[in-house]
């Protein structure tokens, strides 16, 4: 299936709907605002026939992860079961996704899972200012279902190729490796234990960070100086009250990364990284529906 280009003034996206509907690309004037892997050319080998190597859940997903935004659902991050089995970062970041209609400056797509009934329709549209999507969740069973929902923009490229100064004031950040260590904002707290500022990336930085920030609205701003432009991300706090946070910059040297990578990302999710229950925050009632959204707004730094 061919990936659906749309062009809006400076803007550019590229979104795959035969894996996920994730978003391949996102350029301002040019520039590439995502992140992408290392392997990516290998992962689209494999996406486009060539066998993979059977590494468990994870391995297989990062395997054929290119970088970009994907969704995920009906669990985000390891396997867990809900109404049914599970994948690593859910079924709907893997799936092909029917396209409906599609222009130059949007497209409705739709999926239906098969580990829980649920069917996403999805409006993605591009203006002169920023991508959205909105989402539409319905319940085709007839018993209630639980699930997690989220969006995984990673950060890269442009963005962390000089220093980048990141916004969420009066937020409270907790890693997931202490949930006793729970910091207000920009106070952080990496992989190895060590004291960071999250308001800013250097090019010099190397940490692991992983855990979530509770904000007083769902709004982070990011800066990236070198390349003069501003990404403001906005979403639905009602269905993604957590803001995940994932760091990797250069520091892991394991597989699949072996100090490679240099990502930033801010995901908005319907639970923190580390609960006691597993089996989803979120609850559809027999036949219901759910609408969601999560707007990312480019532009150039004055």
């Amino acid at each position: 299936m061919t990936a659906l280009e749309f062009r809006r003034g400076e803007l550019a996206a590229l979104v795959d709907p035969a894996r996920g509907s994730e978003i391949l690309s996102l350029t301002y004037r040019g520039a590439e605002l995502l992140f992408r892997t290392p392997w990516r050319h290998h992962a689209q080998r494999v996406l486009d026939g060539e066998a993979g190597d059977s590494i468990g859940p994870a391995g297989d997903w990062l395997e054929r992860y290119r970088g970009g935004w994907q969704t995920l659902v009906p669990t985000a991050g390891d396997p867990v079961e809900y109404v049914g089995p599970a994948v690593y970062h859910g079924e709907a970041s893997t799936l092909q996704w029917t396209v409906g209609t599609a222009d130059a400056a949007g497209a409705h797509l739709t999926v239906s899972l098969f580990t829980v009934p649920l069917t996403i329709e999805r409006d993605i549209t591009l203006d002169d200012r920023g991508l959205s999507i909105r989402d539409r969740i319905v319940n085709q069973s007839d018993v209630e279902v639980a699930f997690d929902y989220g969006h995984h923009p990673a950060f890269g490229s442009e963005m962390l190729a000089g220093g980048l100064e990141i916004d969420a004031p009066g937020a409270v950040f907790t890693p997931d490796h202490d949930t006793t260590e729970r910091r207000s904002w920009p106070e952080g707290l990496a992989k190895d234990g060590s004291a960071f500022s999250l308001a800013r990336i250097e090019p010099s930085d190397r940490r692991g960070v992983y855990g979530w920030l509770e904000v007083p609205e769902p709004l982070i701003r990011l800066r990236a100086e070198s390349a003069g432009i501003e990404v403001s991300v906005e979403w639905d706090a009602a269905t993604m009250p957590s803001l995940w946070v994932w760091q990797e910059l250069g520091w892991d040297e394991s597989f699949p990364w072996f100090g490679r990578a240099r990502v930033a990302a801010f995901e908005p999710v319907s639970r923190p990284t580390r609960v006691a229950d597993r089996r989803g925050a979120l609850r559809l009632p027999p036949r219901g529906a759910l609408d969601t959204w999560i707007r990312a707004e480019v532009h150039a730094l004055p």
